[in-house]
C-alpha cells in the first residue's frame, strides 16, 4: 500500500472491514502512513506559500527601488520564471518590472548590472519568439539607455549586444521608427566616437550596425520614407543615415533605377541626408563615367547636401556635352551658394550653351558681390556675339543688353551704341534696337549723375546723399566713438557727452553736416541728461547750415526762400547735390527715365522736344528755374530734353530724398509745386508749339485690353489684369486701370508689358512694349492711365481691323 502512494492508502482504508486482531494492527499502520504523507504535504505547501510571500515581498521591494534583492538567487530564479512564463497576463506590474530592470541596467554596481543584463537577455529572447509587441516596446528604451551608459567589458557583453541587435531589427521591420531611431542613434554615436567607449564595445557596435544594414531593413525603411508624410520622414532619414554605407549604396542604385520623377526627387533628398558618408560613393560612381541621367542625379545629390566645398567633385561637368547636365550644374551652383558662387556662375557663362547662358545672366544679376567681375564677363561675352548660335543668338544678345541696364557707366553706354550701329542695318533687328534704346534711356542719366559725383569740384558743398562723403563721415564717427567708449567704460558719461558736443560743433564749423548730425543723435544716447546741450547743438548746426548757403544762392531762390521756414529751406538745400555741365552737354534727353528735380543756379538751359526725329527748340530757361516737376507728379519718362547752352550749375534732388523731405516737412512739397507751376510752364509750351510730336496719328477708342507684366528679359508673369483702352496708334497705346496707390503706379514705369486687345469677342494679335508713363486719370483717384510704347509697330492691316471693329 505504501508503494501505491497516498491515494492507494485512502482507497484501502475505505474498503477495509475490521475482523481479526491482526486486521486491527494493519489498520493502525495504515493510519500512521496517511498522517505522515499529510504532514509532508502540508510542509511542502507551507514552504511554497512562504516562498511566494518572500517573492511578493521582494518584488514589491524591488519595484519600490530596493536593488539589493537582486543579490538573492531565489528571487532572481522566481523573477526569471515570472518573466519567462509561457502564458501570462500583461498586467501593469509586469510592465513595471521590465521598467525597473531597465533602470537597474544603468547603475554603477557592476555585479548587479551583470545579473540584470542576463535576465534582460533571456527576456528578450522569450519576447521575440512570442512576438510580444507590448513588452518589446517597453524594453526598447532599456536598450538605448544601456548602450549609452555601458563602458565596462562585462561577462555576457557580446550576448547582450546581440539581443539589442535583435530587438532593433524587430523594431525596424515592424515599422516602429521612433523606438528604433533612439537605439540607432546611440549605436551611431558610439561608432563615430561621439560617445567615448572602449575598443571592444566599439567593435561590437560596428558589427551590430553592419548586421542591421540588411537589404530587407534598408528597403523597408526606404519604402516607409516614401509612404510617410514629409513631417514624419526625418526619423526614417536618420535611421538610414545611421546604417551608413550599405544604405547609401542601396539608395543611389534605387535613384538610378527609378522611373518616377517624384520618387527620384524624394530619394535624392533622402540621400543628401547622409552628408559626408555618401560623398565617397558618389565619387566612385563619377569615376565610372556614368550616363547623363545618373550624372545629373549625382549632381542633384551634391547640391542637396548643401556644402559649397563639394562643388569641386562636380566642377568638371560644367561643360558636359548634354544640356541637361549643364542645366543641373548651374542649378547646383545656386543651391550650394557660398562666397565663390559668382565666380562659378561666371565660369558657367563661358562654357554652357547659348540657351543656358541666358539663365546664367539672370542669376548673375541677382548676385550682390563682384560687380566688376560680372560686368567684365558680360562685356567679354558680348565681344563674341558673332559666334552666337542662329537659334538662340538674338535672344542671348537681348538678355545681355538688358543686363547692361544694371551697370550704368561709360563702358556700357559705348558698347550699347556700338551694337546699335551694327543692328541698324540688320534685317529683323527691331527688337534689339528697341531694347538698346530703352537701356540707354535708363543708364545714361544714371551715368551722368555718377560722373558728376566723381568729377565734383574740390570746394563743392558736402551733401548727405554722396556715398563717398558718407564713408568719410563714418570713418570720422568711428574715431570719436572709440574715445567715447573708453570714457563710458570708466563711468564718466558727462565727459563722453562733452566730447561728442565738441566734435559735433567742430564738424558743423567745417560744414561737415553729415558728421555733425550723426553726433547730435548720439549725444542723448550717451548722456540722457544732456537735453540742454542737445538743443543748443541742434541750433548751432542749423546756424552753420544757414551760413553755408551763399547769399548768391539765397538771392536766386529768394521767392522760394520766402515761402519756407529757415529749417525747411536748409533741409531742402542739404538734400541736393551740385552738378556742372559744359556748353552743349545733354542734361536730360527726351524719353529718359530720370526721376530727378533740377534747380538751375547759374547758366542757361535749352528746353527742346522731338518731332519726326528732329530736336525742336522750345525755350531758354534762366537761373531760378526748377525743371522735372512733371516727372515727380506723373510717373513718366521725360517728354522734353534739357541741354546746356552755357556753363551750367544745377542742384539735383533725387526722388527718394524728396519723398524723405516731404515726410519731414509736408509743406515743402506744396510750396515746390506752387513754385514750379508759376515759373516753369513746359507742358503749355509743348501744346503751344503747334506741332504733333507723334510720328503716327492716335485714335481715341474704348475696348477691353488684357495685360501681363513681363520681367526685364521679356518673360511673362502669371498675373493678368484687364484695362480699358483709351487710345491707340501704330506704335503706342494707352489704357485705364485701377492702381491702389501712386507709389505702386511708379513701380510700373519702365516695365515691359504684353497686351491683347479684344473686340467683339475676338482677340487681336499680341502687342509688346514698355510702359513710359502712368498718370492719374481723374476721378476716382485710384484710376490711372498707363501709356505704352510698342516694341514693333502694329501691322497696318491689323491696325485697320482694330479701327473697323470699333466703328
Amino acid at each position: 500500500m505504501a508503494r501505491g502512494g497516498t491515494s492507494s492508502v485512502r482507497t484501502a482504508w475505505r474498503l477495509f472491514i475490521p475482523g481479526t486482531p491482526a486486521d486491527l494492527v494493519n489498520m493502525k499502520s495504515a493510519q500512521k502512513i496517511i498522517s505522515l504523507q499529510e504532514i509532508k504535504k502540508d510542509l511542502i505547501l507551507s514552504e511554497e506559500e512562504r516562498k511566494n510571500l518572500r517573492f511578493e515581498h521582494n518584488r514589491q521591494s524591488f519595484l519600490d527601488g530596493n536593488t539589493n534583492v537582486l543579490s538573492n538567487n531565489e528571487f532572481i530564479q522566481r523573477l526569471t520564471e515570472t518573466l519567462l512564463a509561457p502564458e501570462k497576463q500583461h498586467d501593469v506590474q509586469l510592465g513595471r518590472l521590465f521598467g525597473r530592470l531597465g533602470a537597474v541596467a544603468v547603475i554603477s554596481d557592476q555585479s548587479l548590472r551583470e545579473r540584470v543584463l542576463a535576465l534582460l537577455s533571456q527576456s528578450m529572447v522569450h519576447l521575440l519568439r512570442g512576438n510580444d509587441r507590448e513588452m518589446l516596446l517597453l524594453l526598447a528604451p532599456a536598450c538605448w539607455k544601456w548602450l549609452e551608459y555601458e563602458t565596462e567589458v562585462l561577462s555576457g557583453l557580446e550576448v547582450m549586444h546581440r539581443r539589442v541587435e535583435e530587438v532593433a531589427d524587430w523594431l525596424l521591420l515592424n515599422r516602429y521608427w521612433t523606438e528604433a531611431e533612439k537605439i540607432m542613434r546611440s549605436l551611431s554615436r558610439i561608432r563615430s566616437g561621439r560617445l567615448d567607449k572602449c575598443k571592444t564595445i566599439v567593435t561590437l557596435v560596428t558589427r551590430t550596425i553592419d548586421n542591421l544594414a540588411s537589404r530587407g531593413v534598408i528597403e523597408a525603411l526606404t519604402d516607409g520614407y516614401l509612404r510617410e508624410q514629409p513631417e514624419r520622414r526625418r526619423g526614417i532619414s536618420s535611421l538610414l543615415a545611421a546604417l551608413g554605407r550599405p544604405a547609401a549604396v542601396y539608395l543611389l542604385r534605387r535613384i538610378f533605377e527609378s522611373h518616377s520623377r517624384g520618387e527620384r526627387l524624394n530619394l535624392i533628398e533622402l540621400a543628401a541626408g547622409f552628408g559626408p558618408t555618401i560623398v565617397p560613393i558618389l565619387t566612385e560612381n563619377l569615376n565610372k563615367k556614368p550616363p547623363w541621367a545618373a550624372l545629373r542625379n549625382i549632381i542633384c545629390i551634391v547640391a542637396a547636401i548643401g556644402d559649397p566645398g563639394l562643388y569641386r567633385i562636380i566642377r568638371p561637368y560644367l561643360d558636359h556635352e548634354d544640356e541637361r547636365v549643364q542645366r543641373e550644374m548651374i542649378s547646383s551652383v545656386v543651391k550650394l551658394g557660398g562666397e565663390e558662387s559668382t565666380e562659378r556662375l561666371v565660369d558657367g557663362l563661358a562654357v554652357v550653351n547659348d540657351r543656358l547662358k541666358i539663365q546664367v545672366i539672370r542669376l548673375l544679376l541677382l548676385e550682390k558681390s563682384d560687380q566688376e567681375q560680372i560686368l567684365a564677363a558680360f562685356i567679354e561675352l558680348i565681344g563674341k556675339r558673332k559666334t552666337f548660335s542662329i537659334r538662340s543668338g538674338n535672344e542671348l544678345l537681348s538678355a545681355l543688353v538688358v543686363a547692361l541696364r544694371s551697370f550704368p557707366g561709360r563702358q556700357s553706354v559705348d558698347l550699347l551704341l556700338k551694337i546699335r550701329g551694327e543692328y541698324e542695318v540688320v534685317p529683323g533687328g527691331g527688337r534689339i534696337l528697341f531694347l538698346i534704346d530703352e537701356a540707354l534711356m535708363v543708364i545714361e542719366p544714371q551715368w551722368r549723375h555718377q560722373r558728376q559725383i566723381v568729377d565734383d569740384l574740390p570746394d563743392a558743398v558736402s551733401f548727405a546723399s554722396d556715398p563717398m562723403e558718407q564713408q568719410q563721415a563714418y570713418d570720422r564717427i568711428q574715431r570719436v566713438e572709440s574715445k567715447v567708449r573708453s570714457l563710458q567704460q570708466s563711468g564718466d558719461a558727462d565727459a563722453a557727452g562733452r566730447l561728442i558736443y565738441d566734435e559735433a560743433s567742430t564738424a558743423a564749423q567745417d560744414k561737415d553736416f553729415v558728421v555733425a548730425e550723426m553726433l547730435r543723435d548720439r549725444l542723448l544716447e550717451v548722456n540722457p541728461l544732456a537735453l540742454a546741450d542737445a538743443i543748443a547743438l541742434e541750433e548751432y548746426i542749423e546756424e552753420q547750415k544757414s551760413t553755408a548757403i551763399s547769399s548768391h544762392h539765397v538771392e536766386i531762390w529768394q521767392e522760394l526762400h520766402a515761402r519756407m521756414t529757415g529749417e525747411e529751406f536748409n533741409a531742402l538745400y542739404f538734400r541736393m547735390r551740385q552738378e556742372n555741365y559744359r556748353e552743349g552737354e545733354n542734361i536730360v534727353r527726351v524719353g529718359e527715365a530720370d526721376s530727378s528735380l533740377y534747380f538751375l543756379n547759374s547758366g542757361y538751359i535749352s528746353v527742346n522736344c522731338r518731332v519726326s526725329g528732329q530736336d525742336i527748340f522750345l525755350k531758354r530757361v534762366t537761373p531760378g528755374a526748377v525743371l522735372g516737376w512733371e516727372q515727380f507728379l506723373a510717373t513718366s519718362v521725360w517728354t522734353y530734353g534739357l541741354t546746356a547752352i552755357s556753363e551750367v550749375q544745377v542742384q539735383v534732388l533725387d526722388l527718394a530724398l524728396f519723398q524723405e523731405l516731404v515726410d519731414l516737412f509736408p509743406a515743402v512739397g506744396m510750396t515746390l509745386e506752387w513754385y514750379c507751376q508759376k515759373h516753369t510752364r513746359i507742358p503749355e509750351l509743348l501744346k503751344m508749339s503747334g506741332k504733333d510730336r507723334r510720328d503716327f496719328p492716335r485714335y481715341a477708342l474704348t475696348l477691353t485690353i488684357r495685360n501681363t507684366l513681363l520681367d526685364q528679359f521679356g518673360s511673362k508673369g502669371r498675373r493678368m489684369f484687364r484695362g480699358e483702352l483709351v487710345d491707340i496708334s501704330q506704335i503706342g497705346l494707352a489704357f485705364a486701370v485701377r492702381i491702389s496707390s501712386s507709389q505702386n503706379a511708379r513701380l510700373l514705369l519702365g516695365r515691359q508689358i504684353s497686351s491683347v486687345i479684344t473686340a467683339h469677342g475676338e482677340d487681336l494679335p499680341e502687342c509688346r512694349g514698355v510702359i513710359v508713363g502712368v498718370r492719374g486719370h481723374g476721378d476716382p483717384p485710384e484710376v490711372f492711365t498707363v501709356h505704352v510704347k510698342l516694341a514693333e509697330a502694329i501691322n497696318e492691316q491689323v491696325f485697320r481691323k482694330i479701327l473697323f471693329l470699333v466703328r
